[in-house]
């Protein structure tokens, strides 16, 4: 699916909270859907100090899914960590026809312009270059092999780090 495609959560001004590339559904054809809003909620609640939902104890900063350095467990829910998780989660697609030097550079480019964005306005800017719209994308990872490698990373440090308490000593999984 190609990443001009997926739904536009934020338009709705909907904060998402946990935006990675395992919570992305593709549809039929070049259709997809955002999945698990568990931490979902709307910037008119994040405005409201009082009401201000956070990220819950143990949700962990991962790198290897992209998420921000701040998006950790008691910290508030912010359209920044979803902006900074899908400028991540796009780095993981590259072209289809990497032979044409001119659209790759099109494409590294909007990925380094990414890094920046602060709203996910920015981000729809730096995606709707017209030289990529009919650009086709895929995953980097050609093989299951290298998608189940990844995915063990993940989940062995999100094992290690639900195992442990909050002092830092081990626990036994329920």
């Amino acid at each position: 699916t190609a990443p001009q495609q997926w739904p536009p959560v934020h338009n709705d001004r909907v904060i998402h909270g946990d935006v990675h590339l395992f919570n992305v559904l593709k549809l039929e054809g070049d259709a997809a859907q955002w999945i698990d809003f568990d931490y979902a909620c709307t910037l008119e609640e994040q405005e409201k100090s009082e009401s201000q939902r956070q990220y819950p104890q143990g949700f962990s900063q991962n790198a290897v899914l992209g998420r921000h350095l701040d998006a950790v467990g008691a910290a508030p829910i912010c359209m920044e960590h979803d902006v900074h998780s899908f400028a991540a989660m796009l780095n993981h697609y590259q072209l289809v026809n990497r032979s044409d030097d001119e659209l790759t550079k099109l494409w590294e480019d909007a990925l380094e312009e990414l890094k920046t964005c602060t709203s996910m306005d920015a981000v729809v800017k730096v995606l709707d270059v017209e030289n990529l719209s009919g650009a086709e994308f895929e995953l980097k990872y050609e093989s299951s092999e290298a998608i189940k490698r990844l995915l063990n990373v993940v989940f062995e440090r999100e094992r290690k780090y639900c195992t442990e308490s909050p002092e830092g000593s081990p626990q036994t999984p329920a």
